[in-house]
């Protein structure tokens, strides 16, 4: 029954071809003073996670250069800046590949070389010695483009 009413004709709603960071947008747009994340003490409403968001995916795009196509690993611990990061990757066009805070470095640097992963989010409790790890929050500090209002064409495939 279940299946059906997801997938039948009752719901067309439901079959948008949509990327989900234009879903965000949208919703962000409906609710920007609704909080969008609440993660312990920290809540941040949807104007605020589409603007850290948005300004995380300025400096990977800019400065790391991520563009469309390319594959961001993303290996940080359980916080808002996850999912700051997950949207930011996604508005660059990239796909990101998470990885799990207790992955074994091992096995991230065998799949950053299977995946041909060109760089990898941590933060200080996910580090790794790998010439593609980056610290978040070295990148979300950087001066360069931290208080930038200038925009990103937001990526969108919709085919």
């Amino acid at each position: 029954m279940k299946v059906t009413i997801l997938s039948g004709p009752d719901r067309p709603d439901l079959l948008k071809d949509e990327c989900l960071h234009d879903i965000f947008l949208e919703t962000v747009a409906r609710f920007p003073n609704k909080i969008a994340l609440h993660w312990q003490n920290e809540k941040i409403t949807y104007e605020e996670l589409y603007q850290q968001s948005h300004r995380l995916a300025l400096i990977l795009h800019e400065i790391k250069q991520i563009k469309s196509g390319d594959i961001v690993g993303i290996r940080l611990s359980r916080s808002a800046q996850l999912h700051i990061a997950i949207l930011a990757v996604l508005m660059t066009g990239a796909t990101y590949v998470p990885f799990d805070a207790d992955t074994p470095n091992e096995r991230v640097r065998e799949v950053i070389a299977d995946l041909q992963i060109v760089l990898l989010l941590v933060d200080s409790q996910t580090s790794i010695n790998h010439p593609l790890a980056v610290n978040i929050e070295d990148v979300r500090t950087n001066s360069l483009i931290a208080n930038s209002t200038h925009s990103l064409g937001v990526y969108t495939d919709n085919k």
